[in-house]
Order: structure tokens, then C-alpha cells, then sequence
């Protein structure tokens, strides 16, 4: 492949820095010298933890990946960000994780990180949009609410729209289909009817 595509446009497409890509060449590759390519998810965790009381609980899986890169913490931000939720909602056993075929969403660490929480992985059928019809409706809204029509000045600005954007979406703005409701709200009155129920 190298012979054919430069270095950083397969980077940039696999989402990976190129001075990072060099580094690990430069250490001899998967089992060159040099440090671990990933953690375990205790040890993932535990650094987590340390970050979170740090900084007073003030960051999302955006900034707290951005600090584990920093930190020398090399880690995938689908993973980051599942593990951010799994500490901060603290998900029952046999929770299901739907995603779409992403590679990301498939590789030994990520599915390794679900058995690790006792979750149970969900795909969409490939080839099949329809499979995950809530989840692009979500992404639909943002781009037409959040994007569209924007103009960032840097990454770090979208990112941050994006994600006022969602905790707006998912605390305040009122559902139709939740009976006008936030998603928040909806999710507490489930949880209040099921221990009703159960007492």
C-alpha cells in the first residue's frame, strides 16, 4: 500500500497522525520496542480516573482523549468515549451497544472493551441504512440545526458546538415521539416506573 498511496492521506483517512504512524514504525512496528499500543481497560480506566478528579469532572470524552494522547496514552476515541460513559452511568449487565459495521465498532479492542462491561454488541445488517434509521435521523437534525450554514474558524469551535449541541438535545430539547419530553426526562420517569413496579 505504501508504494501506492502516500503515508498521510492513509493517515488521514484511517484517522491516525502520521508523527504517530512514524513513531511506531521507527520503534520496529507491532512488536518493536517502546510503549504499549494500548491499554487494558482497568488501566485505561484507572489513568481516567485520575484525569477526572483532576480536572473537577469538567471534561467529555473529547478533551479527556485529547489528555490521554497528551499523557502519552494511546487510545481510539470510540473507545475513550465508551468508556467515559460506561464511568460516568455505570450501565447494568446485558446492556446492547448498537452501532453500525464501522472498523472501529469491530476491532478486537473495542469488542474486547464490551465483554469487559458485560455488554452485548448490536450491528446494523451490512449494506442496510434502514437498520440504523433512529441513529441517522439524530445525525440529520444536528447537521441541519448545528452545521448547516456554519462557519468554524477551527476544530476545536465545531467540536464544541457539536457537543452543546447534543447535551441540548439530550437534556432539554422536547421529543415528539417521548410524548414532548427531553430524552433526560423520559429516561428518569422509565427508571422511577420500573422501581415502582418492582417495590
Amino acid at each position: 500500500m505504501k508504494g501506492r498511496w502516500p503515508i498521510t492521506l492513509m493517515c488521514e483517512v484511517l484517522e491516525v497522525s502520521p508523527s504517530g504512524y512514524f513513531g511506531w514504525e521507527a520503534a520496529g512496528g507491532r512488536n518493536g520496542p517502546g510503549p504499549s499500543r494500548s491499554l487494558s481497560d482497568e488501566a485505561l480506566l484507572a489513568h481516567m480516573r485520575a484525569v477526572h478528579e483532576q480536572v473537577a469532572a469538567e471534561y467529555g470524552w473529547p478533551r479527556m482523549h485529547k489528555e490521554l494522547l497528551a499523557r502519552g496514552h494511546r487510545v481510539g476515541k470510540e473507545r475513550d468515549a465508551l468508556l467515559m460513559a460506561c464511568f460516568r452511568r455505570h450501565p447494568p449487565s446485558g446492556l446492547i451497544f448498537h452501532s453500525d459495521r464501522g472498523s472501529q465498532y469491530c476491532s478486537d479492542d473495542f469488542q474486547a472493551t464490551l465483554k469487559a462491561w458485560s455488554m452485548r454488541s448490536s450491528m446494523s445488517r451490512k449494506g442496510n441504512c434502514w437498520d440504523n434509521a433512529p441513529t441517522e435521523s439524530l445525525w440529520g437534525r444536528l447537521k441541519t440545526a448545528c452545521v448547516h450554514g456554519r462557519r468554524f474558524h477551527t476544530r476545536d469551535q465545531a467540536r464544541q458546538a457539536v457537543m452543546d449541541w447534543l447535551a441540548f438535545y439530550n437534556h432539554s430539547r422536547l421529543h415528539s415521539a417521548l410524548g414532548y419530553v427531553s430524552p433526560m426526562q423520559y429516561e428518569q420517569r422509565w427508571l422511577a416506573a420500573q422501581l415502582k413496579s418492582a417495590a
